[in-house]
């Protein structure tokens, strides 16, 4: 069945009022879809629509938003629903209460159209002039109704092209097209005057499940199905929570990975021939950012496109001075201040409201982001998307989410010729950045810093003699950050956050599985950390689920009460980094990972930074489920002074056959490898030369003849010359026996 118009109906009011009910003329037509597009003025925040009929309809928040028009907030929102039954039907939409004010200029558009039962695609957006554009989406299905709802404190004086207008309510109108092929159309509508404005548009289709994404391309905001808007900016809140998206402030969302030859001579980037239509230049790209990776001698350049030749060639503003054959790179539009202006705002909306809890919604696309890093007194740190402050312990904690729609912590295939970029990520583009004197290290997301603190000195009303922290609980989920090879910079830098909660995460470098083996981890100099957890002071709350790293100097930074269920650090120098953000710092609680994978390491548990000989003695609880490692240079376990006290439990593949320890005198390391059971013996050494269990299991030796006088187990005597002793995993047993041909015999079983 084609789509089409059946019948629509408008009510307008300029009164203050809470219920407002419009009918349709005719009866409704059961399995038809029934649009409604309504508008207030809201006194006071949060104001929420709900929308019922006398059929029973279930109605959908499709899209909505909220704009200053004419210097008051007006938000607007389009539902939608299938009609369960046929016949008269009433729509009311009830305007709530907000704080004892009602709303006012309430208009409800209700509209029933047939073919169509679903949403497919829906964007909004909003401006100040006398044109009103919702914004490109682009249709899945060739018979779809493409609806716009178009609000202007001028009046709406006429549709643009191929559009219909079907009703108007005060000065404000809806309008559609029917269309017969897929395509990308944007409803637009002209003002009767030059003024404030929103527009909302929608596309629906038949027997679609679920909502899609607007253009990937443009700048509208995803902000669908959250519930009830408040703020000039599209921000929502459902229940206790504010909800906002980088869309909403101008993120464009539109980076891309190509793949192609650079010619160095006149800077030319020319497309592979595998490269789709839709990913191949345009005059758009002009002055985007553009990062080049060069395939093979691991070098990263960030330029920018001067000028678009044709569809698979472009020239850059600069770049290097030598040929590249095949080889990827990726351009965009820079996002970071529309990224941390999410972040900023909804943290700050949340709490003028009263609230403690925000989330910035990302969506699946590259977020290019080529900003510098924000050194402010505001937040005291050093990052391209730095975290609002929350004063410590006497004021609520507040919790702020950071996510994508999808896991995006997959790994890399070994054999894999090109980067990841999955789902919704942060592709971070600075090079050679250093740590600032007053403000400390450099990250990409960041709470405040030691360094910034100690400088600039403590937020007013901040007790001096409080544990100094930001009273945050920061959720980051289901996102990726990509970032040039050997970074300058942090990744996740939360060791002045007091929580830190992580699934679905991955910190990969914009390279090859490929050109990390061939680089190998001896090349990763920055001493950078990709995910630093919160440190002294946290509250017991430092959670990780599944983390993904690649290609970094450290990976994990791991300090006090952290507990990971699923972390992969791989081809980097140090794949877990344990160290506070203050030498003098004493980790008492420990911490827990239930599987940590390391391959392609330097070292897989990293603590030679953590204190010094001269700190003396140091206990920190480490317990670690299963540690999967594969082709570890240097050592297994890096403490040479002992400070971890627990267990580990490992596996190991390839060229790794055996734990190599430097000190961790104080962990129980056990292999997951050897069988249980009797073993053969190793050889017995001379008499008093220490021989250390090589199965690295605990094992019962049984000792009998020979001329034996003391036994001794890690160095201690047992005042005993001969029965059954337990030989710890890692540890030694001393035979002391005199005479000739008096050496004893023995007897082992791994336990």
């Amino acid at each position: 069945m084609a789509a089409a118009y059946v019948q629509s109906s408008n009510t307008f009011s300029a009164a203050n009022g809470n219920t407002w009910n419009t009918a349709f003329t005719s009866g409704i037509t059961s399995g038809n879809l029934i649009v409604v597009a309504v508008a207030g003025q809201a006194y006071l925040t949060p104001l929420a629509f709900s929308v019922t009929d006398t059929l029973g309809t279930t109605y959908t928040a499709g899209v909505t938003m909220t704009a200053s028009i004419g210097g008051s907030p007006f938000v607007s929102t389009i539902f939608y629903g299938v009609a369960p039954s046929g016949g008269s039907n009433t729509v009311t939409v009830n305007y709530p209460t907000t704080g004892g004010a009602a709303t006012s200029y309430n208009r409800i558009l209700i509209h029933e159209y047939s073919g169509v039962d679903s949403l497919d695609q829906f964007t909004s957006a909003n401006g100040n002039g006398s044109t009103l554009n919702a914004g490109n989406m682009t249709t899945t299905q060739a018979d779809e109704v493409v609806f716009g709802w178009m609000v202007s404190n001028a009046g709406v004086s006429s549709a643009g092209t191929g559009f219909t207008v079907r009703e108007t309510s005060g000065s404000e109108s809806s309008i559609d097209k029917i269309v017969t092929s897929t395509g990308t159309y944007a409803p637009v509508a002209n003002g009767a005057g030059s003024d404030d404005w929103m527009a909302l548009g929608a596309a629906f289709g038949l027997g679609i499940s679920g909502g899609g994404d607007p253009d990937p391309t443009d700048t509208d905001p995803i902000v669908s199905d959250i519930g009830p808007t408040t703020s000039a900016t599209a921000v929502n809140v459902g229940g206790d929570m504010v909800i906002d998206t980088p869309e909403n402030h101008g993120a464009k969302r539109d980076g891309r990975m190509i793949i192609g030859t650079y010619t160095s001579s006149g800077h030319i980037f020319t497309l592979d021939g595998s490269v789709p239509s839709a990913m191949q230049f345009t005059s758009a790209d002009e002055g985007k950012v553009f990062v080049l990776r060069n395939p093979t001698a691991g070098v990263t350049t960030v330029t920018t496109v001067d000028s678009v030749t044709d569809a698979t060639h472009c020239v850059l503003d600069s770049g290097p001075g030598s040929n590249y054959a095949k080889t990827f790179a990726v351009l965009g539009t820079d996002d970071t201040a529309s990224v941390a202006a999410a972040v900023s705002y909804a943290v700050s909306q949340a709490q003028e409201l009263g609230l403690n809890a925000a989330k910035v919604m990302l969506t699946e696309g590259i977020y290019i982001l080529n900003g510098e890093t924000i050194k402010s007194t505001d937040t005291l740190g050093n990052a391209q998307i730095p975290l609002p402050l929350v004063s410590p312990a006497k004021q609520t904690k507040f919790a702020l989410e950071i996510a994508g729609p999808i896991d995006a912590s997959s790994t890399i295939h070994w054999n894999q010729t090109t980067p990841n970029l999955t789902g919704a990520v942060l592709f971070s583009t600075l090079l050679g950045l250093t740590a600032d004197g007053t403000y400390g290290n450099p990250a990409v997301i960041g709470g405040p810093t030691r360094i910034a603190m100690d400088n600039v000195g403590l937020p007013s009303g901040w007790d001096s003699g409080d544990n100094h922290y930001s009273n945050m609980h920061i959720i980051l989920r289901n996102f990726m950050l990509a970032t040039p090879i050997n970074t300058s910079y942090g990744g996740f830098d939360l060791r002045k956050v007091a929580n830190a909660s992580l699934d679905g995460i991955a910190c990969l470098p914009f390279d090859s599985a490929a050109n990390f083996g061939s680089a190998g981890p001896s090349s990763l100099t920055s001493g950078q950390v990709a995910v630093y957890m919160p440190a002294l002071g946290n509250n017991d709350l430092c959670e990780i689920g599944s983390l993904t790293i690649y290609g970094w100097s450290y990976g994990l930074g791991v300090t006090d009460h952290v507990n990971i269920k699923s972390t992969r650090c791989i081809f980097c120098s140090s794949a877990i980094l344990i160290a506070g953000p203050n030498s003098s710092d004493s980790f008492n609680h420990g911490w827990h990972a239930d599987y940590i994978s390391a391959e392609g390491c330097n070292i897989a548990i990293d603590a030679t930074v953590f204190k010094s000989a001269s700190d003396g003695a140091v206990n920190f609880p480490t317990t670690i489920a299963h540690m999967d490692t594969e082709v570890i240079n240097q050592y297994h376990i890096s403490d040479p002074y002992n400070f971890l006290t627990g267990f580990v439990w490992m596996g190991f593949i390839n060229s790794d056959t055996k734990p190599l320890l430097n000190g961790g005198g104080n962990m129980q390391v056990r292999s997951f490898f050897q069988q249980r059971g009797h073993v053969t013996a190793p050889t017995i050494p001379a008499t008093t030369v220490a021989l250390t269990n090589p199965f690295w299991r605990d094992a019962a030796v049984t000792v009998t003849g020979g001329q034996v006088t003391d036994i001794a187990i890690a160095g201690t005597s047992l005042g005993i010359a001969t029965g059954t002793v337990i030989v710890p995993s890692g540890k030694s047993i001393k035979l002391t026996y005199s005479g000739s041909g008096s050496a004893p015999a023995w007897n082992w079983v791994v336990l």
